[in-house]
């Protein structure tokens, strides 16, 4: 195998992705806030690639134009299926414990996804997101569950503060400090370490809902 570099700028669908060298061979890293077409975290680890039959590969052509556009189609189609699901969950009333608890995953999920999603696919997750945990905490379904299982109220109570998050996301008001601060943190991190995007963060509007546990907005 030739050399591997220390580190490479590829580009993919038009967005900057860098490679580092690290002890086993490397990883993909987003430079830029913004779009990131191979993961949805901004950082994707790459083991040591096999040789085919003891021959070995150049690096150029292990991390080739075909390798890189195959990791932006897997990551499209899970952007897709989070976006399907968070959609089933902003049209449905969640009851009972295994629903609220459903619901709350995916709404966290939704919004990590929205990160280094496209401003349009970011624009709907975090829409169905928003709208997931309004219905949630809004609801008597979820007061009766936390009534129930008093076990269950922590995960609660860090949904409220990934609700929040999401909600400072959506007015483009949340900062790396705040990031650094946060339960959320090995998620939010990833993006808002990164250099700031000049025109600023997209401000996504959402429907204003008076909530039983009140952010002060």
């Amino acid at each position: 195998m030739n050399t591997i570099p220390d580190q490479h700028l590829f580009t993919v669908r038009g967005r900057p992705v860098m490679f580092r060298k690290d002890e086993v061979f490397g990883a993909l890293h987003a430079v830029e806030r913004g779009y990131y077409p191979i993961t949805h975290s901004g950082y994707l680890a790459l083991g040591q690639p096999a040789c085919d039959e003891g021959e070995c590969h150049d690096f150029f052509d292990l991390l080739s134009e075909n390798f890189l556009e195959s990791l932006a189609v897997e990551k499209e189609i899970m952007t897709n299926e989070v976006l399907h699901k968070i959609n089933q969950c902003a049209r449905q009333d969640a009851t009972g414990q295994n629903a609220v608890i459903h619901h709350l995953e995916r709404a966290s999920c939704a919004f990590s996804h929205g990160l280094f999603a496209t401003d349009a696919q970011r624009w709907q997750l975090w829409q169905s997101a928003h709208e997931t945990y309004s219905k949630l905490f809004d609801s008597d379904s979820i007061r009766f569950v936390a009534k129930e299982d008093r076990n269950v109220v922590r995960f609660f109570e860090y949904g409220l503060h990934v609700f929040d998050a999401l909600r400072q996301c959506m007015r483009g008001e949340f900062t790396c400090e705040k990031a650094k601060a946060h339960p959320f943190v090995i998620h939010l991190l990833g993006y808002f370490e990164l250099p700031p995007r000049p025109e600023g963060e997209p401000v996504i509007a959402a429907q204003a809902r008076t909530l039983e546990f009140d952010f002060g907005d």
